[in-house]
């Protein structure tokens, strides 16, 4: 290679390592560090198909099910999951999940009736 095919390279290379670092940083500003283990209850995101034939449609349906617990660990990003009517569920990303919060506290009524 001739001598400024090298410098025009690595004045690409450093431009590449800029932008991702740049791009790094503001992808990581909504970046969630959450991680599951055995035993932790989640919910699962539903992906659900609209049907005229059957009268559903997808975009008024609840976006997550459960609560699952989750069984085994793959990898930190890939999890088992059952259900607890014995269900299994093999190998569902994080990103499909999300902490099971348990609501149990009934809210008060705001009516302002007398």
């Amino acid at each position: 290679m001739t001598e400024k095919l090298k410098e025009t390279f690595q004045l690409v290379r450093v431009n590449l390592a800029r932008a991702f670092t740049s791009q790094g940083h503001y992808y990581n500003l909504r970046r969630r560090e959450w991680r599951c283990r055995v035993g932790d209850r989640v919910m699962k995101r539903d992906n659900p198909l609209s049907s005229a034939v059957r009268n559903f449609a997808a975009k008024l349906a609840p976006k997550y099910s459960g609560p699952y617990t989750v069984t085994k660990v793959w990898s930190p990003v890939v999890y088992d999951l059952k259900s607890d009517t014995g269900r299994k569920y093999a190998r569902i990303h994080i990103k499909d999940l999300k902490p099971f919060v348990c609501s149990s506290v009934q809210p008060q009524s705001t009516s302002h009736r007398p």
